[in-house]
C-alpha cells in the first residue's frame, strides 16, 4: 500500500495538467441544495481536497492523512449513508479507485473506474429504498 503511495505521488506532475482541469471546472458550493452531500463528504475525508465537478457531483482526490485510511473512511462513508437511507436523510453514492501502475495511464481510468463503482452503489442503494432521479 505504501509502494502504491510512492508510486502515485510521483506520478502528480504527470497528472498536473489533469488535474488542474478538474481545479478549474471545480469548486465547492455553500448555497445550493447539494450544501448537505458536500457536508458530509467534507466530515468523512478530512484531509483531502473535495472538488464539486457539476450538479451534485463531487470528486474527492484522497491524500494526506486520509489515504492509509481510505478504506476505514470509506466504510465509515457507507455506513452514514445507509443510516441517512433509514433515517430520510442525505444519501450519496460513491466509488473509489486506486491508481494502479502499469493498468492506469491517466487520471481519467483512476475516475472512470471509480465512476463506475459509484453506480453499481447507487444501484445497490435503490435496491436499499433509496430513490433516485434516474
Amino acid at each position: 500500500m505504501l509502494s502504491n503511495w510512492v508510486f502515485v505521488r510521483k506520478c502528480e506532475s504527470q497528472t498536473a495538467e489533469e488535474l488542474g482541469t478538474v481545479k478549474t471546472i471545480a469548486y465547492k458550493d455553500a448555497l445550493t441544495g447539494v450544501k448537505s452531500a458536500c457536508q458530509l463528504i467534507c466530515e468523512i475525508f478530512k484531509h483531502s481536497p473535495v472538488f464539486r465537478t457539476g450538479g451534485d457531483e463531487f470528486v474527492v482526490i484522497i491524500n494526506g492523512q486520509d489515504y492509509p485510511n481510505r478504506d476505514e473512511l470509506v466504510d465509515s462513508f457507507n455506513r452514514q449513508v445507509e443510516k441517512n437511507l433509514k433515517e430520510g436523510k442525505v444519501v450519496i453514492s460513491g466509488g473509489i479507485s486506486d491508481f494502479e501502475p502499469g493498468k492506469d495511464n491517466s487520471f481519467h481510468t483512476v475516475f472512470e473506474r471509480a465512476n463506475q463503482l459509484m453506480y453499481a452503489r447507487k444501484k445497490q442503494l435503490k435496491n436499499m429504498g433509496a430513490i433516485t432521479r434516474d
